[in-house]
């Protein structure tokens, strides 16, 4: 079974997540996803289905009801107790700029939106930063799968599949950068008494 295997449930979820994505994403969306949403008239022409579609309203109460869900949220700014040494790194907590509140609202809108945001935690140990811990979020399309065990009568997430699209500079031109697919395999082994951690990229 190859590491894209997705899980059961997120197969099931795939068709819904999409039309959440589209509904939020407004009229263009919707439009661009053809007959998903608006069935083929009948004897209608190509020209003719287009113009159709075209000429449709759409009332984005999707987008209007999530960003109020949202706002409601954060009527109050948020405060972050942390210890006087993690204070700075507040300021971006994602190594692109991004303060914590404003990583905190983006969360927040996908977690109505979609049900789900996955964030990672991961370590930077580049030359040019501070050890420190930033955070990588994923959203729910791209946690294709997933495993629990149950260790110590407690529940424990041990198997999660990330999927990354990174983009690269093309060997060949370095003005032209390429998309390509990778996927994130985090496991936790319990080896003995303790648990390991491993990552793999695929």
């Amino acid at each position: 079974m190859p590491v894209n295997t997705p899980r059961e449930e997120y197969t099931e979820f795939t068709p819904i997540w999409k039309r959440m994505r589209d509904t939020f994403g407004g009229r263009d969306k919707v439009i661009a996803a053809g007959e998903l949403y608006t069935p083929r008239l009948p004897a209608a022409t190509p020209d003719a289905q287009q113009a159709y579609l075209h000429r449709g309203n759409y009332y984005n109460a999707v987008r209007r009801t999530v960003s109020g869900l949202t706002g409601g949220v954060f009527q109050k700014t948020p405060r972050f107790d942390v210890p006087r040494r993690v204070s700075p790194w507040l300021k971006d907590v994602t190594l692109t700029n991004v303060p914590m509140e404003a990583f905190a609202l983006m969360a927040t809108e996908d977690v109505m939106l979609m049900g789900r945001c996955g964030i990672l935690v991961e370590m930077a140990e580049s030359p040019l930063t501070e050890v420190r811990p930033y955070f990588v979020s994923y959203a729910a399309e791209n946690i294709i799968n997933w495993d629990t065990t149950i260790i110590e009568g407690d529940e424990v997430l041990t198997l999660l599949v990330l999927r990354e699209r990174p983009r690269r500079v093309d060997e060949s031109d370095p003005f032209q950068y390429t998309t390509v697919e990778q996927y994130r395999e985090l496991r936790l082994h319990l080896e003995g008494d303790a648990l390991r951690y491993t990552q793999q990229v695929w």
